[in-house]
């Protein structure tokens, strides 16, 4: 049995694939006829109630009860807030790593508020307790870019393993032993330029035995069962986002960046929303005067004058468009139904600014 299907409208670097299961059931209900999507601010935080401040690549990840985790903020420390934005505690700068190790980090929320981190570049789990002590942490055998966690410890790592048999493989089951088990997403293992190509996250589904992924190079979102089936593929053919056989590593100031998806969920009535960055209607390459040895990595302030956001609501079952708003706004990725976190400049410094989203009847804008 083949052990992935990719989309019908590979790109001739991918590898030819198969078929895909046929979805169960018919269309999504649409709650409109004509819908427009609103966007409504609800929300700052800039991390100095916690004696600290927000990092270009700081993230923020909503718990079960309501409450956000920010972090990694600058000083390397994360940060419990209340709903309402109260600062309540911060934690994490007991984790011991080594000086000037940069912090890239999944959160999950785990029950009673506990807290699931996950580490790159330690290439670890480690546990918080509600009361944010450090309980216990766990080894990982690969790098965890992407993670959902499953039941008995188990979790789904999208990352790139360099052993057999897990090697060219996007996605990976890790046990409660932190072994894998079992690697899919390809048919064969793919290459390195491949992998980094054919899938850049892992989205929890409302079905529990499944979850959303989607490319880097072209407009499509791919719904997967855990144990290693593609139940479903979404495609939206629009002429503003072509498909590509790799990415661009040029600056993006200097060099017109590609459009690609930064985030999918699925909403309450199961329809699909997207946020795609794409280049703004205007950009034109800029000079860069940063230091010449400095690593040429963007910075918040070129994507804030690079990039729009286009938000999407799709019913996935026909790839059908619901509904689509562009804003000249950063939008990054949703924590929850109908919010959204985007980052922007406040006084020069980087803040995190929650939306509440909507879809009501209106007349729609089409891209």
């Amino acid at each position: 049995m083949a052990r992935v299907i990719a989309v019908a409208s590979v790109v001739a670097a991918l590898p030819l694939l198969c078929s895909a299961q046929a979805p169960r059931g018919g269309a999504t209900q649409v709650p409109c006829t004509s819908c427009v999507i609103k966007l409504t601010p609800t929300l700052t935080i800039d991390g100095r109630s916690a004696g600290s401040r927000i990092g270009q690549f700081s993230e923020l990840y909503r718990l079960k009860s309501g409450r956000f985790v920010v972090g990694a903020l600058a000083d390397k420390s994360h940060a419990l807030y209340e709903p309402n934005g109260a600062f309540v505690a911060r934690f994490g700068s007991d984790v011991k790593r080594e000086k000037n190790m940069p912090i890239a980090a999944r959160i999950i929320g785990g029950e009673r508020d506990s807290i699931y981190m996950y580490d790159n570049f330690l290439e670890r789990e480690i546990v918080f307790s509600p009361s944010l002590k450090t309980v216990r942490s766990r080894s990982l055998p690969i790098t965890p870019f992407s993670v959902l966690r499953l039941p008995n410890d188990t979790l789904l790592i999208l990352s790139r393993s360099d052993s057999a048999p897990a090697s060219g493989y996007p996605f990976h089951i890790v046990d409660g032993a932190g072994r894998i088990t079992r690697s899919f997403g390809a048919d064969y293992p793919l290459t390195a330029d491949q992998l980094y190509n054919a899938f850049s996250w892992v989205v929890p589904s409302r079905d529990s035995t499944a979850f959303w992924t989607f490319h880097r190079n072209r407009y499509a979102i791919e719904k997967w069962s855990i144990d290693g089936h593609r139940l479903l593929s979404v495609q939206r053919d629009v002429d503003w986002f072509p498909p590509r056989q790799r990415e661009s590593d040029a600056p993006i100031r200097a060099v017109k960046p590609q459009p690609r998806i930064v985030s999918v969920w699925e909403g309450d009535h199961g329809l699909l929303w997207t946020i795609v960055s794409v280049p703004k209607v205007d950009w034109k390459p800029t000079v860069q005067r940063r230091p010449r040895d400095e690593e040429d990595l963007p910075t918040l302030e070129d994507m804030m004058m690079v990039y729009d956001s286009i938000i999407e609501v799709i019913e996935p079952t026909t790839s059908r468009l619901v509904a689509s708003s562009r804003l000249s706004d950063l939008l990054g990725y949703f924590v929850a139904d109908g919010v959204v976190v985007g980052m922007r400049l406040q006084a020069r410094q980087p803040v995190l600014q929650l939306r509440q989203v909507v879809l009501e009847s209106g007349p729609s804008r089409r891209h």
